[in-house]
């Protein structure tokens, strides 16, 4: 691994104020063909097995502080997706965004991506967040700590998520999202729903040659429920029609103008502050600041 590729990847995650052991930068390796085309100079360091760009050594502090904040968040997510489960048509659970990789902050609400079996994603987003209303566990604005975050469903006929790339943008291709997605855990599987969302998306590994799916820990795991899922068609109609009239203005103005906000039978992606174009810009001004 080059010079270039180590500063690369420890500049994206110290974006996160996330230094990297050995095993992760290896991990991590992005693909140098997407990568900007920069002169570095030697300016990574190292301490008690971490490594990070120079002078940035209190992130190793962080890193560590978040990661006891991260244990307790995912104790609360284990409670909640035990009552998840029980909604029939969830084929998967998994965390995503900072938790997903014990980066969480006290602040932080927890977000989940939920597979749905097919023709039943409306319906399965309906009983989910209806639940999550009535104990109040749903994001507000100036309320978010803990709370649960609902905003990525995906049907089981739709598992592939490359068609939710940003285009590339001065040679330079849409690493958050890439970096975000690789970093999945899984805390709920029904019918073997992960091992065909990971077969879907070897795609990957084309950015990040040495990338492997990380297998979640056993105590971050619940058991799978056997439900009766044959039911719901009609009231999958209803509900679809039902959220549509009631979505927020801005998700409403936003929605499939790009893979920012994307609302179909296929996919509910509601990310109406999606800033993965926030986060490539700091990644290339800051590597071309070093």
């Amino acid at each position: 691994m080059d010079l270039k590729n180590k500063l690369a990847v420890l500049t994206y995650f110290d974006i996160f104020n996330f230094p990297l052991t050995e095993f992760e930068l290896q991990k991590w390796q992005f693909q140098k063909d997407f990568l900007p085309t920069v002169e570095v100079e030697k300016n990574i360091q190292q301490h008690n097995g971490f490594y990070f760009l120079k002078n940035r050594s209190e992130i190793i502090q962080t890193r560590l502080t978040r990661y006891s904040i991260a244990e307790k968040k995912f104790k609360k997510v284990i409670k909640i997706s035990k009552v998840l489960r029980w909604i029939p048509f969830i084929k998967m659970i998994a965390v995503c965004n900072s938790l997903s990789y014990s980066n969480a902050t006290v602040e932080s609400d927890i977000d989940l991506f939920i597979i749905t079996q097919k023709n039943r994603i409306w319906l399965t987003r309906f009983l989910a967040v209806s639940w999550l209303k009535i104990f109040k566990l749903r994001p507000r604005e100036n309320d978010t700590q803990d709370k649960i975050c609902l905003s990525f469903f995906v049907s089981e006929d739709s598992l592939n998520l490359e068609k939710l790339l940003l285009p590339a943008k001065n040679n330079l291709s849409d690493i958050h999202f890439i970096y975000w997605l690789s970093q999945f855990k899984m805390i709920y599987d029904k019918d073997r729903t992960w091992i065909k969302f990971t077969q879907a998306n070897e795609w990957l590994k084309k950015y990040l040659p040495n990338f492997e799916w990380a297998q979640s820990n056993l105590r971050r795991q619940i058991k799978t429920i056997k439900l009766p899922s044959f039911w719901g068609g009609w009231l999958e109609k209803i509900v679809r029609k039902y959220q549509l009239k009631i979505l927020p203005v801005t998700i409403k103005d936003k929605m499939n103008q790009n893979s920012n906000v994307v609302v179909n039978d296929q996919i509910l992606k509601l990310h109406t502050n999606d800033r993965r174009e926030e986060y490539r810009d700091k990644f290339k001004n800051k590597i071309f600041q070093k």
